[in-house]
């Protein structure tokens, strides 16, 4: 983001990142428990919590993060340990996914309601991809009728995923999501297709790109009929 702000303090509207994506995500019906993982030296975070509706706020449970994602996500699944059974889902997301459709979410629990590990949202990939060397020399085409952009939210049954972060961190193992690390104990992980416009925000253009797409879900809230 060439900032030494977190990605997750930048703003759309005068807004955090983080305050749109969790009132976006705990103001969903279907979660009972939103848990928030912040590095243990997070000094913004009062500033966002008291900004929050008290019915957001009673879904909240916050817990210190670690040194990889993973770490991040063992801590908050031992948070839930007291409250969560083993067949309860887990949705992780990504807090800088602000777009994030109540539409895709709904998609995903329903899609994968009966599996018994779980799957992920993703997008299948549009453009020819090439695979490149150091000197920025093509080197093949890929296939891009296999690949998929891997999104989030992963949702993963609470047993599944605590086993696979006990796997991931007992045998060091280097993943960026939950589905590698549940790909990883040899369980099968569904692909659930999602919105493209759910993107990450990693570098500073992103922001313009988030600001538009919020602006035209927006209008189209609030678009009043025409008639013809």
């Amino acid at each position: 983001m060439q900032s030494s702000l977190p990605k997750q303090y930048h703003t759309i509207n005068g807004v955090t990142l983080l305050q749109l994506t969790l009132e976006r995500v705990a103001a969903n019906p279907l979660f009972k428990r939103v848990v928030v993982v912040l590095a243990e030296d997070d000094y913004k975070w009062p500033e966002i919590e008291k900004r929050l509706p008290p019915m957001i706020k009673n879904k909240l449970l916050v817990v210190n993060g670690g040194a990889e994602r993973f770490h991040s996500v063992a801590n908050a699944l031992s948070a839930l340990k007291a409250e969560a059974d083993g067949d309860d889902w887990i949705l992780v997301h990504d807090v800088v996914r602000p777009c994030l459709r109540s539409s895709d979410i709904t998609k995903l629990v329903n899609t994968l309601s009966a599996e018994a590990a779980g799957g992920l949202l993703a997008v299948q990939v549009r453009d020819t991809l090439k695979e490149g060397n150091s000197d920025l020399k093509v080197t093949r085409t890929l296939d891009r009728s296999v690949l998929w952009l891997a999104a989030t939210p992963q949702m993963f049954r609470y047993s599944v995923l605590t086993q696979a972060m006990e796997f991931t961190i007992t045998n060091s193992l280097h993943i960026t999501d939950e589905a590698s690390a549940v790909e990883a104990l040899g369980l099968p992980v569904t692909l659930v297709p999602g919105r493209s416009d759910n993107i990450k925000v990693t570098f500073p253009d992103d922001l313009q790109l988030v600001a538009a797409i919020l602006q035209a879900e927006k209008m189209s809230i609030t678009a009043s009929p025409v008639d013809y």
